[in-house]
């Protein structure tokens, strides 16, 4: 992978928009460069571009979100990062964007959007959030942590490597080679051989404390379900024949009932047809009456129409004489508006030339008001304009005064505090080594406060894994007690039963309660046997022969009866109770079972999490550790630069204080010196401003003299026009006094015209109303004469068809619904009784039938007792056979789920045997013994890579593992300048640990990049503790890797290598906060 070109905008200190060119000609000629700047001045933000454009994270931020990002410059509205690269010969664009709402900088964070494009910037070929670090791993063959350890290579890290204890080492080596998978491995081994432990011992229980039936228990409850069913079939069969002796009953009750209300509906028919006699005559008479209407019709219609014609003639007759009347007025009205009409019109014409001079008169001064207006404006704007000027003057005058004193001042003020500006040089120096003391506090007490939160987790995580343990050991207690408990109840339920069936028990109770009955029947017949006579029949069973008569043969005492009815009672109670409580068991057993698994998985989780925890507390404290050792080193620093500006001892409350007032003396000093320079301009300007302003005002005097002198002459023009306008037409307008002349005689006219219109439309109308009294007046005489022949040959058809009077026949008249709902009465009352009269004979000939059958003398009372008796026999029988179903069903379920048990029991003995003998190989609670043997091998290829690299840097050592434990990382050095002596790594000069560690550094990084060609690499290291000679050596050897293709860029604020490495890319800070990019390949987009 070869980077060729970045771009991004507003990260960190780096505000606006920049280029880096790794395409430049320079960087492939010199394929080394430096990437310079002060600490804090943005240099890493470079290297967290290329990581947010591929990965959307970065090493020190973690993943940028819509609700975290601190990588966006403050008071920014948008960033972005787009990285072109090359890999296996294609071309890539990579990009990261994110913006506030609305495109404000105080808007709200919006979704992170990537993209991936092939060739060219707009060929996107994954947008997709899901998709796009799988398709990027696709396309560069690393995933995040290998692209930071093949590419990135982070100050210390190495350095760390060689000087740290063995557990140190392999957490290192664990993020460097990502070898950690090692650790995970050794981790689950050890977790699933103790859960397969667990699952042996789980199933062990289960199987143990399945209960099975004896074969006794077997055949005694398959004996009793044959008695039981032969018993049903017999009960069925005795049910079955009672019911259908009840079904027959119920037929002929339903005959004889029914056969009772139709004879009762058949009587109430013939009633109803009897009383119906008057209603049927009624109904032919209006039969013959409707016969007659079409032609009664007629005759009221025409009776109407003469009634109507005569009504309209009386009205006609009535508004005659007004209609007359009205044409008259109007006749009048039409004369007296012609003669207005002509008046106006000659009024008109004879002032229209007068109007036409007013006209023109108006004009003329209205372009002299306006001549009048326009001067004046303009006289008024020059005094007021000399006015100004005048002020003006007086103030420029004053602002030039107070200027000189200030600029004065500050000239005194400068000369005074020429000290402030040596504080300036060293600021931005101090302000960073502030900021990385207060960086160093902070985490301290974020370390401190994150310690004593975990301790007191731990504590709790403790006490609460010792009461877990304590309920489990007491659930396995219960578990065993409650089992032992359910096979006591059932061994006490058989030995209740001894040897019977429940079954058999009721049914023997049920014989000796009705026995108690029996005996009580007869008891009640003492006084009967009293009385009986030898031979003699008894009168209640006709027996002649009477045993009980004597004293001697009396009735067995009812004592020893009851007390072996309660016994019985007593002992199936029992029984039961003892089902329930065994039930009661068998469920509370389940419940601690499964509690139990819950508690015991539950101990295995918080055991592993204590142990992460401890471990999580030792590595804080030697976090906490070495900021103390970072803090003491960096105070004592500081304290130094500040001693030379004479400010008191430092301390974590006034640091903030000390640096707002050197911060506060640098920005007035800037301030001074700007608002000087600012004030010896704006003297210079003054001079200048009263100089013009003299110069306008004696232009201003002149022009307005001028102006006042041609005004008057104007003013005296127009009022000698307006005094003649007035004496010939007043204050009245002359096109308003026209246009409302020229109205009123176009109202007049058309008055006039409407007027005429209305006139010859009256006459009309008089004219018509008397032509439509003629015509009505002869209608109604014809009218009058036909109404009269049609009434008497009506008179003489109702006569015919047998009415009397026309008044009978309209009292015969029904409605055509009536006349029907009458004639579909009378159809159906026949129908109904004819139908009625064939059920009854019908229903009683099949009741004569059913009672042939006698099927059954019994009641049906007699029956349902017989049945009820029956079937309550029926359900005992059920339930105690479905209970013997049961039992044997779940014996059946029980034998089936023991030899599954015991098969689970035989293949889980032998899963976890195999993870026990995986567990002795790898396996470990903290992952350390598989991690071990992998590191171990991995350590060799490491060892190998850096030797091939530290050759290439000097010939004098060799790099070797300790190998008095194969199993350890220790590393030595072995010395070829003294026999190859074998030396501790802890005796190395700085320069010789820097060279060593750079040596591990690249093989390290030609390890994580196995498979994948990495052809961009950035080292930050420590280059500042070589000297000369080493330095160029090391230098001179990345130098060469520029054979193997690879672009090298070095990442250092150190001044000795921009002296050395002429290729550099500069990172500048300002006092701002901001930063700027400058040198090989940079540029500024916006």
């Amino acid at each position: 992978m070869k980077i060729l070109r970045l771009q991004f905008k507003n990260l960190n200190s780096l505000y606006g928009e920049w280029e880096i060119d790794f395409t430049n000609k320079t960087f492939q000629n010199d394929s080394l460069f430096l990437l310079s700047g002060p600490t804090g001045a943005g240099k890493s933000t470079i290297l967290d571009a290329i990581c947010l454009a591929l990965y959307g994270q970065t090493p020190r931020l973690g993943k940028i979100t819509q609700s975290s990002n601190e990588i966006i410059s403050k008071h920014t509205a948008d960033c972005y990062a787009l990285l072109h690269f090359e890999t296996k010969g294609i071309q890539y664009y990579a990009r990261f964007e994110q913006r506030r709402a609305k495109n404000k900088i105080d808007g709200k964070l919006q979704d992170v959007e990537r993209s991936i494009a092939k060739d060219t910037p707009s060929n996107i070929i994954c947008r997709k959030k899901t998709d796009i670090n799988e398709e990027i791993i696709k396309i560069t063959g690393m995933d995040f942590p290998r692209f930071t350890r093949s590419i990135l290579l982070a100050q210390g890290a190495f350095d760390s490597f060689l000087k740290a204890r063995d557990e140190e080492k392999s957490m290192l080596l664990e993020q460097i080679t990502g070898t950690e998978i090692y650790s995970e491995i050794s981790k689950a081994v050890f977790e699933r051989a103790k859960q397969e432990k667990e699952k042996t011992h789980e199933l062990t229980i289960i199987t143990n404390n399945t209960h099975i039936l004896s074969q006794e228990e077997i055949e005694n409850f398959q004996k009793r379900q044959i008695e039981h069913k032969r018993s049903l079939i017999t009960i069925n069969a005795e049910i079955k024949q009672i019911q259908e002796h009840i079904v027959w009953l119920n037929q002929i009750q339903e005959l004889e009932t029914k056969i009772e209300s139709e004879q009762t509906y058949y009587a109430e028919l013939l009633s109803e047809q009897e009383n119906s006699r008057e209603r049927k005559l009624a109904f032919l008479k209006a039969e013959k009456a409707e016969k007659l209407l079409p032609e009664h019709k007629i005759l009221v219609e025409q009776r109407k129409e003469l009634q109507d014609l005569e009504t309209d003639l009386t009205n006609k007759e009535k508004i005659f004489p007004e209609q007359e009347k009205a044409l008259q007025t109007l006749t009048a009205e039409l004369e007296q508006i012609q003669d207005t009409y002509l008046k106006q019109n000659k009024y008109y014409e004879e002032n229209i030339p007068l109007f036409n001079e007013i006209k023109e008169m108006d004009i003329i001064l209205e372009t002299k008001n306006k001549t009048l207006g326009e001067q004046q404006t303009q006289i008024r704007k020059e005094i007021n304009e000399q006015k100004d000027l005048e002020s003006q003057l007086t103030q420029l005058t004053n602002e030039k005064k107070a200027i000189t004193e200030n600029f004065a001042a500050l000239t005194t003020w400068l000369q005074e505090n020429q000290h402030i500006e040596a504080l300036k040089q060293e600021l931005s120096a101090i302000k960073q080594k502030f900021s990385a003391l207060t960086a160093i506090i902070e985490k301290g007490t974020e370390i401190k406060n994150e310690i004593l939160a975990q301790k007191k987790a731990l504590a709790a995580q403790k006490e609460n894994k010792e009461k877990q343990e304590q309920n489990k050991n007491a659930l396995f207690a219960e578990i065993e007690k409650d089992q032992k408990q359910r096979k006591e109840m059932i061994d006490t339920i058989f030995n209740v039963l001894n040897n019977a069936h429940f079954h058999e028990l009721k049914k023997e109770l049920s014989l000796m309660q009705q026995n108690k009955e029996l005996r009580i029947k007869i008891a009640s017949l003492e006084e009967h046997r009293k009385n009986l006579q030898e031979g003699a029949p008894c009168p209640l069973c006709g027996a002649t022969s009477h045993p009980y008569k004597t004293e001697g043969n009396l009735l067995p005492s009812q004592n020893d009866l009851e007390s072996s009815i309660t016994a019985l009672e007593k002992r199936i109670e029992k029984i039961k109770q003892l089902h329930h409580e065994q039930e009661k068991t068998a469920v509370l057993i389940k419940k601690n079972n499964e509690q139990y698994k819950t508690v015991t998985k539950y101990l295995q989780e918080l055991t592993l999490l204590i142990e992460e925890k401890e471990k999580s507390l030792q590595e804080m404290q030697k976090k906490k550790d070495q900021l103390l050792t970072d803090y003491e080193k960096q105070k004592q620093d500081l304290e130094q630069n500040l001693a030379v500006f004479h400010i008191p001892a430092l301390t974590p409350q006034n640091a903030e204080t000390i640096l707002a007032e050197l911060q506060e003396n640098c920005t007035l000093w800037d301030t001074k010196n700007t608002e000087k320079q600012k004030i010896e301009k704006k003297l210079q300007e003054k001079d200048m401003l009263l100089a013009g302003c003299n110069a306008k005002q004696e232009a201003v005097s002149h022009s307005l003299a001028q102006k006042a002198q041609a005004l008057t002459a104007e003013q005296e023009a127009f009022n000698t026009l307006k005094a003649k306008r007035l004496e010939r037409f007043g204050e009245k307008i002359p096109l308003a006094e026209e246009q409302k002349l020229q109205d009123e005689i176009k109202r007049l006219h058309s008055k006039k015209e409407q007027t005429s219109q209305n006139k010859d439309k009256q006459n009309q109308e008089v004219t018509k109303i008397k032509e439509q009294i003629i015509q009505l007046q002869t209608r109604i005489a014809k009218e009058k004469t036909q109404l009269s022949e049609n009434n008497e040959k009506f008179l003489q058809k109702i006569t015919e068809q047998g009415f009397s009077s026309q008044e009978e026949f309209l009292n015969a008249i029904l409605e055509q619904k009536t006349i029907l709902q009458l004639q579909e009465f009378f159809k159906k009352l026949e129908q109904d009784i004819e139908i009625m009269k064939k059920q009854l004979e019908e229903n009683t000939q099949k009741l004569a039938q059913e009672k042939t059958k006698n099927l059954t003398q019994k009641s049906k009372q007699e029956l349902g007792e017989a049945e009820k008796e029956l079937q309550e026999t029926q359900q005992e029988l059920l339930l105690e056979l479905g209970d013997i179903q049961g039992k044997l069903e779940q014996n059946q379920q029980a034998i089936a789920a023991n030899q599954n048990n015991i098969q689970k029991l035989n293949e889980q003995r032998a899963i976890q045997e195999k993870w026990e003998r995986l567990n002795v190989l790898i396996g470990s609670a903290d992952g350390k013994k598989f991690r071990t043997i992998a590191q171990a091998i991995t350590f060799e290829h490491v060892i190998q890579y850096a030797n091939a690299k530290l050759q290439l840097l000097q010939e004098r050592y060799v790099l070797t593992r300790d190998t008095q434990n194969l199993n350890n990382l220790n590393l030595k050095i072995i010395d070829n300048y003294q026999g190859g002596e074998a030396r501790a790594i802890q005796n190395l000069s700085g320069g010789e640990s820097f060279i060593v560690s750079l040596s591990l550094a690249l093989g390290l990084a030609q390890m994580a990049s196995q498979n994948v060609q990495v052809d961009s690499l950035f080292l930050d290291e420590g280059f500042g503790t070589l000297d000369e000679e080493n330095l160029d050596t090391a230098l001179s050897t990345l130098a060469s890797m520029q054979q193997e293709g690879k672009l090298i860029g070095v990442i250092s604020h150190i001044s000795l290598l921009k002296e050395r490495i002429t290729t550099q890319i500069n990172i500048i800070p300002d006092y701002s906060g901001k930063s700027i990019l400058e040198g090989t390949g940079c540029k500024k987009l916006s």
